[in-house]
């Protein structure tokens, strides 16, 4: 989860690995893999549009298909593992996180 307020580590959330075996275990960390990329697209979609340093966007322009890559494989590893159920996933996924 993002910070809305603007502090650094505000609604971060921390992951209770330990807490999590197996399948429960793998749910948990890909659903976590996919939401990070999915954040990290966004973000390095708003740079790219939006930033005025050209190095920086140039940066931004040439990270978005590494990242884009990344999430497909993710994704291709949630079908490949079962992960068919959304309600299964985000709720182990939800159960190893505390908000900080």
């Amino acid at each position: 989860m993002d910070s809305t307020d603007g502090r650094p580590g505000a609604g971060v959330q921390i992951v209770n690995w330990d807490a999590l075996s197996g399948p429960q275990f793998d749910r948990a960390f890909i659903s976590h893999m996919i939401t990070g990329h999915e954040k990290a697209i966004s973000k390095f979609e708003t740079a790219s549009a939006n930033l005025q340093d050209p190095e920086l966007k140039k940066y931004a322009n040439k990270t978005l298909p590494t990242l884009r890559k990344h999430l497909e494989m993710a994704q291709e590893l949630q079908t490949k593992i079962g992960m068919w159920s959304a309600s299964s996933t985000n709720s182990a996924y939800q159960n190893a996180y505390q908000n900080r």
